[in-house]
């Protein structure tokens, strides 16, 4: 995503619709749904954690801004004591290829499963994602 298009979301609504999958709502065509419900409702972006949604909003919406996560299905005990949104290069490049145009992760000093710092994962990250 160019620069541009990210000033273009300052002060705009992002929306992240997501959900656990043994809740009611996490079966992708609901999810779908409930993306489909907040962009006519004027959401300007989304944040998603569902590969499939992703692909699906991607190939409905070419030009919408979609921020991407990784979560672990279980979510730590103690949330604060690692990373576990989008802690990986390979999970972010995950996030990527299911069509997100921006990738979030924990950008803190906690120790990413992997092992790497943030500093590994930035030196990860951009090369993998530079296009010629």
């Amino acid at each position: 995503m160019p620069l541009s298009d990210l000033h273009a979301l300052r002060g705009k609504l992002i929306v992240s619709v997501q959900a656990d999958e043994d809740e009611p709502l996490a079966p992708p065509d609901i999810l779908a749904a409930l993306c489909d419900s907040v962009l006519s409702g004027g959401a300007a972006g989304l944040r998603l954690a569902n590969p499939e949604v992703m692909r699906r909003m991607r190939r409905a919406h070419p030009g919408l801004p979609i921020i991407g996560i990784t979560k672990p299905k279980r979510l730590p005990t103690n949330p604060t004591a690692a990373v576990y949104i989008t802690p990986t290069v390979a999970d972010a490049l995950a996030v990527l290829g299911a069509g997100a145009t921006i990738v979030a992760t924990d950008a803190t000093d906690r120790p990413r499963p992997d092992g790497a710092s943030l500093a590994d994962w930035v030196r990860g990250y951009a090369p993998a994602t530079r296009k010629p």
